[in-house]
């Protein structure tokens, strides 16, 4: 079965539609110029994934190319030129480029995740000096392979929701047709929107096709390209832009609902929280903080790892937090985006065993977006383990239902404790050392309780009102504490199975 996201008579189609549409407008070079114009460009939009690449030469702004911009006759011919130029080129690369050896991930979920999870093309493309990576990674013969990798490896534990397109902005805004990112998006399914066009302040709103044009963004991305996640990058207030992006976000959200297609929209990069109220209930997810990324030669460095901590905190109070048992507290709730979890590739990772647990802790608390940026062809055995470890999956498949948050009241010593509670009366508690040397971190108890460690699986003890212990540098540990009275209900999130039935 071809699923591909236009066929070729769909291909046809819009292109011949946008072409009368264009013609029609050489009859109309005063007031309907400009409705003229987003027609017969989001007629071949809607076909081939991109814009004329003359909207540069004549100043429009890529959000909204045709909207709020005046037209003669020679900038209409220009349109319908670069249109019909941008059609020919990929209907003549479709009817004849052949199509033999790629992998499709299924995109049926393998399990009940809660937050999505999946793998994103951003990392590697931030890697300097290391050969094979850095923005000329991002090909389509590379993402196939990473979305190979990852039905192998990750897709049966819920990682099913690969996205890629951070270099590119082949899909909207001026540019011309980018054949590897139309591949991808036929391989993957899923999207992401860079902030290079992150100009989405300048539609004019007064004008009737301002609304037009955002319905047929989201026609495209629902209808045609059947994307299950939605990123939308550089969004402002924060990002380090100075437009206002609350609008758009609503009114995408707003026409994405209306196609009926499920579609998890997650905003990114730096979101600023005194804008939350604007931007928390048109999305699914809400980045907290800058890049996880160090832009150099590994993948990230502890400190980017270590303000998570801070920067998640504004956030919490906007989805289900643990100590929040009298709010609702549903799926439809949104949940804060720590970044990517990279993880999986030893040295190329850029931190230590002990802060790659830290991290998956956090993130696990959180119970967030969980996308890794790790090379999935080159995972080692210690980075595959920790990406699939049944009682960090567990964690963050729980706190999908109820946040974690800090508990500053009970933790001791010099750390942090984080506390997820969870419906059946056991607590989930991660104990931070985000110090410099060795710590005692621990946290007191109302009652007794028996404890287990859910990365080792082992028990920690008899029971006891309280626990500490004495943690590395940047290390933790995750722990789950069942009461003794009346926790008869309540059930480990995590065993691990007997060594003979370990493969």
């Amino acid at each position: 079965m071809d699923e591909s996201f236009h066929t070729r008579s769909d291909l046809v189609k819009h292109c011949v539609a946008s072409l009368f549409i264009t013609l029609a407008g050489y009859a109309a070079l005063s007031q309907q110029a400009a409705l003229a114009r987003v027609a017969g460009a989001v007629g071949c939009a809607a076909a081939a994934g991109a814009v004329k690449e003359a909207a540069d030469a004549s100043n429009l702004w890529p959000w909204c190319p045709y909207v709020s911009c005046a037209a003669d006759t020679l900038d209409l011919i220009a349109d319908a030129v670069g249109i019909w130029l941008a059609c020919a080129l990929l209907l003549i690369w479709r009817l004849f480029s052949a199509r033999h050896g790629r992998t499709y991930l299924a995109i049926a979920p393998a399990v009940d995740t809660g937050a999505v999870r999946g793998w994103s093309s951003w990392s590697l493309c931030t890697v300097k000096g290391r050969p094979g990576y850095g923005p000329e990674w991002l090909t389509a013969s590379n993402v196939d392979a990473q979305s190979a990798a990852l039905a192998r490896t990750l897709q049966p534990h819920g990682f099913d929701h690969p996205h890629g397109f951070d270099h590119t902005r082949s899909l909207l805004g001026p540019t011309p047709v980018d054949v590897d990112s139309l591949w991808a998006a036929d391989a993957a399914h899923h999207v992401d929107l860079h902030g290079r066009f992150g100009n989405a302040f300048a539609l004019n709103w007064s004008s009737p096709c301002a609304a037009a044009y955002v319905r047929s963004v989201a026609h495209q991305f629902s209808a045609e390209l059947r994307a299950d996640l939605l990123k939308l990058d550089a969004v402002s207030p924060g990002s380090e832009w100075h437009g206002d992006n609350a609008r758009f976000v609503a009114a995408l959200s707003r026409a994405l609902e209306a196609t009926g297609r499920a579609v998890w929209v997650s905003l990114s990069w730096s979101i600023d929280p005194a804008s939350a109220a604007a931007f928390v209930p048109f999305a699914n997810s809400w980045r907290t903080s800058d890049d996880v990324e160090c832009y150099c030669d590994v993948l990230e460095r502890w400190p980017a790892v270590r303000r998570r901590f801070a920067q998640a905190r504004p956030w919490l109070r906007y989805s289900c937090e643990a100590g929040g048992s009298d709010r609702a507290c549903d799926a439809s709730r949104g949940r804060p985006d720590l970044d990517s979890l990279d993880v999986g590739n030893g040295a190329l990772d850029g931190v230590s065993d002990e802060e790659r647990k830290s991290a998956a802790s956090l993130w696990a608390l959180i119970g967030g977006p969980l996308v890794t940026g790790s090379d999935l062809t080159r995972l080692t055995p210690s980075g595959l383990a920790l990406l699939t470890h049944g009682g960090f999956l567990a964690v963050h498949r729980a706190a999908g239902d109820r946040t974690a948050v800090p508990d500053e009241q009970s933790c001791a010593g010099g750390g942090e404790c984080w506390r997820l509670r969870l419906p059946d009366g056991s607590d989930v508690w991660g104990l931070f050392n985000l110090r410099d040397e060795t710590a005692r971190v621990g946290f007191a108890a109302a009652a007794p309780f028996t404890a287990r460690d859910l990365w080792s699986g082992a028990g920690l003890g008899p029971p006891a009102a309280g626990f500490n212990a004495s943690l590395p540098a940047h290390g933790c540990i995750l722990l789950q504490a069942r009461p003794v009275a009346g926790g008869g209900a309540a059930s480990w999130l995590y065993t691990p199975a007997p060594e003979s039935t370990r493969q």
